[in-house]
C-alpha cells in the first residue's frame, strides 16, 4: 500500500480560469498487486516490478465536484461528492543489499505511478496523473531458504 500528499492543484485549476482564493490538499492510498523479479544471490539484489490496483484519494472527487457547481462561493470542503476511486499502475525497480540472511539495506526503489480518476471528468480538466516515486528502507525477511 501507498501514500502521496501532492500540492499541484492550486496552479492547475488557475490555469483552467477558475478563482482560487485557498489552498487544497489530499491523501493518495495505493492498492496494488503484481510480480517482482529479484535476484537473490550475493550482496547486492537488484529487482524489477509492475504492479496493478487501485487508488483512492479523500480529495479528488471533493475538489472537483466544488469546481462543476455552478456557484463556486457555496462549495463545502468537507462534504463533497463524486468517485475518489480510480484505476492505478505502478513500474519501477531498485536495489537491495543484504546485511544478513533476514535483513536487507533497500538504499533505492524507484517507480512510476500513474492514476486515472475518469469517472470525475470536467472538461479541459485532465483526470490522469502521472507521478515519480522513490523510496528507501529496510527490508526483513522471515523463514528459511
Amino acid at each position: 500500500m501507498g501514500y502521496a500528499v501532492g500540492t499541484g492543484w492550486t496552479n492547475k485549476l488557475i490555469n483552467q480560469g477558475f478563482p482560487v482564493t485557498g489552498s487544497a490538499s489530499g491523501n493518495l492510498f495505493t492498492n496494488m498487486f503484481g510480480p517482482q523479479v529479484k535476484k537473490h544471490s550475493g550482496k547486492s539484489q537488484p529487482f524489477g516490478e509492475g504492479l496493478f490496483g487501485a487508488a483512492h484519494s479523500n480529495g479528488y472527487g471533493t475538489i472537483l465536484h466544488c469546481i462543476s457547481g455552478n456557484d463556486p462561493t457555496s462549495c463545502n470542503l468537507a462534504n463533497g461528492h463524486g468517485n475518489n476511486n480510480a484505476f492505478a499502475m505502478q513500474w519501477g525497480g531498485g536495489l537491495d543489499i543484504a546485511l544478513s540472511s533476514h535483513v536487507q539495506i533497500r538504499p533505492v526503489e524507484v517507480a512510476y505511478l500513474y492514476t486515472n480518476f475518469s469517472s470525475n471528468h470536467i472538461a479541459h480538466i485532465a483526470n490522469s496523473q502521472n507521478n515519480f516515486k522513490y523510496f528507501a528502507g529496510v527490508n526483513f525477511t522471515l523463514g528459511n531458504k
